[in-house]
């Protein structure tokens, strides 16, 4: 039962700071997950638009859904453990995301849309990354260590640019509504 509830670092006897990048992304996926239900529930209370509380509830549940698998490590471990291959899940993450950018697109671009560019540029990068090195181990040509900094510190300006764009679209729903109702 310990293993359910005590920190993995204790569990596997760790230092503390095993994993902290990692950590820190996951509380940004909570974090940004958080916002759009917020988001969302603010435009369900006001008469907002159809779309836009989709938008806000897909946003939701994607953030969320990437938050879990990166903390249980859903693509890389327990899907192919039962047969489901990692290159499969995160086709069906890119096909969802290209779905969810081309479904809210009248609704990306009332935003401040560019700021979405970054983390998409980031994600992307951190998967070319993890790509290469696993087809050139040694096209880098740098330590191990050196190579997953880079993957993952590119993953976490990602998720850290992720949450900052649904923050900004989150606020600036909520500003505009409570101007609108004289808050």
């Amino acid at each position: 039962m310990g293993h359910l509830s005590r920190d993995l670092s204790v569990i596997a006897k760790l230092p503390a700071h095993a994993g902290l990048l990692s950590q820190i992304g996951i509380f940004f996926w909570s974090g940004a997950s958080g916002i759009c239900l917020l988001s969302y529930k603010v435009v369900s209370n006001f008469t907002g638009s159809d779309r836009v509380k989709q938008f806000f509830l897909i946003s939701a549940i994607f953030t969320l859904m990437l938050g879990i698998d990166d903390a249980f490590l859903l693509h890389e471990d327990m899907f192919p453990a039962i047969g489901i291959p990692e290159k499969f899940v995160l086709l069906s993450y890119v096909l969802f995301l290209c779905f969810y950018l081309v479904k809210f697109i009248r609704v990306i671009l009332q935003t401040e849309y560019l700021l979405l560019v970054t983390p998409l540029f980031f994600f992307g990068l951190s998967i070319f990354i993890d790509l290469l090195s696993r087809l050139r181990p040694d096209f880098f040509g740098i330590h191990d260590d050196i190579r997953l900094l880079l993957e993952d510190g590119t993953k976490l300006v990602g998720i850290v640019s992720w949450f900052i764009y649904f923050l900004h679209c989150g606020e600036h729903l909520i500003v505009r509504h409570l101007r609108k109702y004289n808050f």
